[in-house]
């Protein structure tokens, strides 16, 4: 077991870190400002006890590549909703391809059409309600997970479509509130 409740400001330093996992922890906080890691590609954060919102830090990351962000349970959905609308809205907007946040909390999933390079999304078993913006014709995500949540349809751009289909090489709706399958093909 770790006792580690925060990282301090000087993490910054740490130029060339590439990598993040904070996993299983009572972690409390990281800094408001990670914009010093400028190598950092991947941070996952998972089943930290004690969090109990997004770190706004993980906005400030100039290159990030991958997030994961799964069963932080103190993290409220609203919270996770604001989070995700400050992410598409990041520095890191443009390099962010891999999105997985399974098993957190989160009603709403705001506008994420600023995310251009995401090929792989995994929000499954979180209670999504609403997806409030389609991401559209333009939009390729070969993989698209949204299994177990409360969905009862999908929004959809001018052309009918919720995320372009022509590269989808998976896609999961399973275990929804849909009365029929949504027509976004």
């Amino acid at each position: 077991a770790t006792l580690i409740y925060s990282l301090p400001n000087e993490i910054n330093n740490l130029k060339k870190l590439e990598s993040l996992y904070i996993a299983y922890s009572p972690i409390e906080a990281i800094p408001d400002d990670l914009s010093g890691l400028e190598s950092l590609t991947e941070l996952e954060m998972f089943s930290c006890t004690e969090i109990t919102d997004v770190p706004a830090g993980i906005m400030t990351l100039p290159k990030l590549g991958k997030l994961t962000f799964s069963s932080n349970l103190k993290v409220t959905p609203a919270q996770m909703t604001a989070a995700l609308t400050s992410l598409n809205n990041s520095p890191s907007a443009g390099t962010i391809h891999t999105l997985s946040i399974p098993n957190q909390p989160v009603e709403i999933i705001p506008d994420l059409t600023n995310l251009v390079r995401l090929s792989s999304v995994n929000v499954q078993n979180c209670g999504i309600k609403e997806f409030t913006t389609a991401f559209g014709k333009d939009h390729y995500i070969p993989s698209f997970l949204a299994s177990n949540n409360e969905l009862e349809d999908l929004p959809r751009d001018a052309d009918g479509y919720f995320v372009a289909i022509e590269d989808v090489e998976e896609i999961n709706f399973s275990h929804n509130k849909f009365k029929k399958l949504p027509n976004i093909f």
